[in-house]
């Protein structure tokens, strides 16, 4: 990421989604196979590896990895390619895979992309806590109780009274 890695890669993903032949071979196939997408996956998979290793900080950190982390994070929210984020690029080439015009896409690889992108842009569960704490004591109230994650409580059948 440091030596402009990030950008090179999301310009590469566009180039591969916006490549004609690749897209007219895949949509007169009867069925699409690995082979039809892996320069896409391979960018994919870049693209993946390099959110999920500035994602992820383990133990102390120096200073400047956590200048990295913060600098990403920042950086993966703006416009990139076309004035687009890659967020916006992700959402958009799912879309088109929605839509049935280019069933060559690694859909799961866009959709594991895109949940990753969005998880660091926003924050996790533990960042958001950070937030509402901080909101809660700028605005004088008092402290909420934890964030629990619970599942909702079956309905009970009244129907055989």
């Amino acid at each position: 990421y440091a030596n402009g890695g990030y950008p090179l890669l999301v310009q590469l993903l566009m180039s591969e989604a916006e490549d004609v032949e690749a897209i007219r071979t895949a949509v007169g196939k009867q069925s699409v196979c690995l082979v039809d997408n892996v320069n896409m996956r391979i960018c994919v998979n870049l693209l993946y590896h390099l959110i999920e290793t500035l994602r992820y900080s383990e133990g102390e950190l120096a200073q400047r990895e956590r200048d990295l982390q913060k600098e990403f994070k920042t950086e993966l929210g703006e416009p990139v390619f076309r004035s687009c984020s890659l967020a916006w690029i992700l959402f958009d080439l799912i879309l088109k895979f929605s839509n049935g015009t280019i069933p060559h896409y690694p859909i799961k690889k866009l959709l594991l992309l895109l949940w990753k992108t969005i998880l660091v842009s926003l924050g996790g569960f533990n960042e958001l806590a950070e937030k509402k704490a901080e909101a809660r004591r700028e605005a004088d109230l008092p402290d909420a109780p934890p964030f629990v994650i619970s599942s909702p409580k079956p309905k009970e059948d009244h129907s055989s009274q």
